[in-house]
């Protein structure tokens, strides 16, 4: 009999009204409460839990879905509750409320992952909620224990959750991948120091690394040495910033310049050749530069020179300003010149005959340097303001028993080529005939020695007593013309690397010629 409220009552045979009692009507299983009310949806019959369709029947078995939650009815409609069972070959748990467990859920103790639809037994990695947990064959979670997966090695924490990044485990420090894995024979950073991480996943202790081909230094905390020196075993090492060892390599650190043997180790306390050439090291390891040792010089870059105990003064000619003030051509002379002139330029390559000058002069000197020679520059840069008078007093008053003076040529007929010395004649009055033919010899193997190595053409030796850059010496001295930059090829010729090597290389055979 259904009520104006919309719910029914059941009028038994003997017209009573059905209460608290259970009635099959066409069937179906109903059950009126104590208020002779039939039910409807969720309800406890007898301190047990029953679903009733909305048209108050029960007995449909299997899963029910109410009010969003999912509940699994036995044959008499009764809820399963607070177990474990299987349907359709799939593991599902229903907890005392008879809802369907899902998701993470603590059971007697343990933890188990459930689907959003139920099922439990999915063995393997699962994501849940941005966190990766180690699911077991019956669903559970592993947790706080160490397992190999795919031949990598995990920890998962007492939570089960997948350790990650630095974790310190029964007082260990492990590290492990973002995706879980621990690292084992790797390098790993915690905040701006490195570990290495050996076959064990822990920090190796103190001592020496070889990684990659390079050798590194751990302390005896595991920390990676690095931008500093370390004493081991009566030697100097230095560890670079990123680790690694230097060695078989020249370094300066603060100043200093070192050399690490192949086994790393620095030279000290004497003389050691390396790669030919011989170097004094201190007893803390640095060379010596630009001074004398054991009566030998070593130069700026701490090289030994067996000295010829010869000085040649090189003199870069022009510069970047010329000085038109005049000066005599020669001491005592009534002829008068421009102190010193800012030169040609290249007609093909638009370079400043200074510039040229002096490229090939400071060539000339590192290979003099190299063969014993001291070389004393009149110039070294292209702002200076410095005479042709003056540039030969210069020469004498640093100690130069030659002066070499490097110049390259131009003319008004751009087909001439080729190269020339300038010495004084025999007729010269401004110099001592000692000095003259001195000068002359020295002139005549400049020009031979230099075309030979140039192939340059020999325009030979021109005898004259008018240049101020002769006239002034007091010491043999020659003019090398280098080429014509008037000339577009021999102007292009001189402007390349190779050739001015070559060039630097002649006027070097030249100076030793003229000493043999």
């Amino acid at each position: 009999m259904k009520q104006e409220d919309g719910s029914w009552k059941y009028r038994k045979e003997d017209g009573t009204m059905a209460a608290s009692e259970w009635i099959t009507h066409l069937n179906r299983r109903y059950y009126l409460n104590a208020d002779e009310i039939m039910c409807t949806g969720l309800s406890m019959v007898n301190g047990k839990l029953y679903y009733f369709e909305s048209w108050g029947g029960a007995g449909y078995k299997g899963w029910k879905k109410v009010g969003g939650a999912w509940y699994y009815l036995n044959e008499d409609g009764s809820v399963k509750t607070n177990e474990w069972f299987v349907h359709d070959k799939r593991t599902y748990h229903v907890d005392e409320n008879g809802v369907m467990s899902t998701g993470l859920q603590k059971i007697d103790g343990t933890l188990y992952y459930f689907e959003s639809w139920g099922g439990a037994g999915f063995q393997g990695w699962k994501k849940v909620g941005g966190t990766w947990y180690y699911l077991n064959e019956d669903g559970s979670l592993r947790t706080n224990q160490w397992f190999v997966h795919d031949k990598r090695t995990y920890h998962v924490d007492a939570d089960g959750v997948m350790s990650t990044g630095w974790q310190t485990i029964d007082g260990v420090d492990y590290y492990f991948e973002s995706w879980g894995g621990m690292r084992v024979n790797a390098w790993a950073a915690k905040g701006s120091d490195w570990y290495y991480m050996d076959s064990n996943g822990t920090p190796k202790g103190e001592g020496w690394l070889l990684y990659d081909k390079n050798w590194y230094y751990l302390r005896q905390d595991g920390k990676m040495m690095h931008s500093e020196w370390l004493w081991y075993d009566n030697n100097w090492y230095y560890l670079q910033s990123w680790g690694g060892m230097y060695k078989s390599q020249w370094v300066t650190i603060k100043g200093a310049t070192y050399y690490f043997r192949s086994w790393g180790g620095i030279y000290k306390n004497g003389w050691q050749e390396v790669d030919g050439k011989t170097y004094y090291f201190r007893s803390w390891g640095g060379i010596y530069k630009d001074t004398y040792i054991d009566g030998y010089y070593v130069d700026k870059n701490g090289v030994r020179r067996n000295s010829k105990n010869i000085c040649v003064a090189i003199d870069a000619g022009h510069q970047r300003r010329g000085n038109s003030e005049k000066e005599p051509i020669g001491p005592g002379s009534s002829t008068y010149k421009a102190k010193v002139a800012s030169g040609t330029c290249g007609v093909a390559t638009g370079i400043n005959e200074y510039e040229l000058n002096l490229a090939v002069s400071l060539k000339v000197r590192d290979i003099l340097e190299e063969r014993g020679y001291d070389v004393y520059m009149i110039r070294e840069t292209h702002d200076v303001n410095i005479s042709n008078s003056e540039r030969a007093k210069l020469a004498v008053q640093n100690g130069a028993d030659i002066l070499v003076r490097v110049h390259a040529n131009g003319d008004s007929n751009q087909s001439v080529y080729g190269a020339l010395t300038m010495a004084p004649s025999s007729r010269n009055t401004y110099l001592s005939g000692d000095v003259v033919s001195k000068s002359q010899k020295l002139s005549q193997k400049m020009i031979a020695a230099f075309c030979k190595d140039t192939g340059a053409k020999n325009r030979d030796v021109i005898y004259t007593d008018s240049m101020s850059g002769i006239n002034w010496s007091t010491i043999p001295v020659t003019i090398i013309e280098l080429g014509f930059m008037s000339n577009p090829s021999e102007d292009r010729l001189m402007a390349t690397e190779d050739y001015r090597n070559k060039m630097a290389q002649g006027i070097a055979d030249g100076i030793d010629a003229y000493y043999e």
